[in-house]
């Protein structure tokens, strides 16, 4: 992606990000970065000035899971009433306590409460500053409760542990769940680069905290993220190439007065990034090839992009002779005039499945096109014979469709994209413009079976139940003998007469 592009999707996040606080839905990634296995939360210091309603309400309308909890919103001398009230009100809330702290240990005695806090708390991590002298009994209670302990860097030479490679090299031989929590903006006001920092104590890093900062130097003050010096591309894929799975949490001074806006603002513009990094990767990705991941998981390609071999047109033996045709990688058919298998006619697999996992991408350059995947597809079923049937991944531009703009369907119905068409309303889904690529996922394991658009589940349903059965017996498929029922069948690419493109369509058995 050109940095111009980048920048100004960024922009938009940024955007979205500082109206977030105002927006009541839960919100949904489109297709997150799947390489990102860490997750972002927010260290409550920022929140002091909060209660902690408003601070949990933040946190459901950010999507965000985890909290590292200071002591403003979880005392360290409340009552054990009082801290599993305080406690239920967060898992209530779908939100759970990654760490807390920071605390200071300064003392045995403080040492032994943080511990007990922690325990009490029913955290496994610690974001702490132990003194040196403290370090063996930090090391002992780790073994003890079996809690972690982050030491956080603090950005200032005159301060206990400045920097990253200040605590780094105490750890040597001792436990693993002792190591670090890097603080991103305290490690650049070292003019020091956090990631490499991040990189070079791969081994150590437990937590990350993240804020911007205004200045690579000890004047430097956070700021809101985009506005400071810190390079988060450059972070975020690092925490990505060490495997990081922990947290990284934002902890904005910036405005402890207003902490929503610059919360929801860096969310924003971070998960922007992260998306970036997923997009560049996937410009660099050749299609229709298997990743060595993938390859170890046992995936499949069905389309090797030159070829069709695999494939059929549905009751004939060799593949369709017009209509269909390979086109830069992808598999594409022609649009005549909107016809039902009036053209080339359905293709199907060779091989039939029954339990897997469906990879596929698909755009549709047809306005107001229709298409769609069947899986379980047996052969003989319609008068057609270019003709498939079988549960339907409907694929369709909504917003242009004849039957749509009549006032045939409505937005969101049973027909729509996503859909098990006829049957199942999608939700929540994210459908792309018209003529760019959709990513698409079907996955079915015995009878459950789930439509995925864009990273999003859209649809869930049994194969079978009762609840199924009667959705069938109540529309036009039920002129079908136990339609959807067959233990295995083909995957089916459908031909309604519009033009649209597949590419990078693979499987996985289960």
């Amino acid at each position: 992606m050109k940095r111009k592009k980048l920048l100004f999707f960024i922009g938009i996040m940024m955007l979205i990000g500082m109206a977030m606080p105002c927006i009541a839905a839960v919100l949904q990634k489109t297709n997150p970065n799947p390489d990102a296995r860490f997750q972002f939360g927010i260290a409550t210091y920022s929140f002091c000035q909060r209660s902690l309603d408003e601070l949990l309400q933040t946190a459901q309308k950010l999507d965000l899971k985890v909290l590292s909890v200071k002591s403003c919103h979880l005392s360290f001398d409340c009552d054990d009433a009082k801290l599993n009230s305080i406690k239920q009100k967060i898992n209530k809330a779908g939100i759970a306590i990654g760490s807390v702290g920071v605390v200071y240990m300064n003392t045995e005695n403080e040492v032994n409460n943080a511990f007990e806090y922690a325990r009490k708390v029913g955290t496994k991590m610690i974001i702490g500053v132990p003194k040196e002298e403290m370090i063996d009994l930090v090391e002992k209670k780790i073994k003890e409760y079996d809690i972690k302990v982050a030491i956080h860097n603090h950005g200032v030479w005159t301060m206990l542990y400045p920097s990253p490679e200040s605590i780094y090299k105490l750890l040597e031989g001792r436990d693993k769940r002792l190591g670090l929590c890097i603080d991103v903006g305290h490690t650049v006001r070292l003019n020091h680069d956090p990631a490499e920092a991040i990189r070079k104590y791969a081994d150590r890093v437990l937590d990350i905290h993240v804020w911007d900062s205004t200045s690579a130097s000890a004047d430097g003050k956070a700021t809101l993220a985009g506005y400071g010096i810190i390079d988060f591309h450059e972070i975020l894929q690092a925490l990505i190439d060490i495997g990081y799975s922990g947290n990284v949490n934002t902890e904005l001074w910036y405005d402890m007065k207003e902490p929503e806006i610059s919360t929801a603002q860096t969310i924003g513009y971070l998960n922007g990034i992260l998306n970036s990094l997923n997009y560049n990767k996937n410009d660099d990705v050749k299609m229709n090839t298997l990743s060595d991941k993938e390859i170890i998981e046992g995936w499949e390609l069905l389309f090797d992009g030159k070829t069709t071999k695999g494939w059929r047109g549905i009751n004939q033996n060799t593949f369709p002779k017009s209509g269909w045709k390979i086109t830069n990688g992808q598999l594409a058919i022609d649009a005549v005039d909107g016809g039902e298998s009036t053209n080339g006619g359905d293709i199907i697999t060779v091989k039939k499945y029954s339990d897997f996992e469906l990879k596929f991408e698909w755009k549709m350059l047809t306005r107001g096109g229709n298409s769609g995947v069947k899986y379980f597809v047996l052969e003989g079923l319609s008068d057609n014979n270019k003709h498939g049937i079988g549960p339907e991944f409907q694929i369709l531009d909504d917003a242009n469709h004849p039957w749509m703009v009549q006032g045939q369907m409505k937005p969101g119905d049973y027909y729509t994209v996503g859909s098990l068409y006829n049957l199942y309303k999608p939700v929540n889904k994210k459908l792309k413009p018209l003529g760019e690529y959709n990513h698409c996922k079907i996955i079915s394991k015995g009878k459950h079976v789930e439509h995925w658009l864009n990273g999003v589940k859209v649809v869930e349903y049994e194969r079978g139940s009762h609840d199924f059965k009667k959705r069938v017996s109540q529309c036009k498929l039920n002129i079908y003998e136990d339609f959807g029922l067959a233990t295995e069948g083909h995957i089916l690419l459908q031909d309604h007469g519009s033009k649209i493109h597949f590419r990078n369509i693979k499987i996985k058995e289960l």
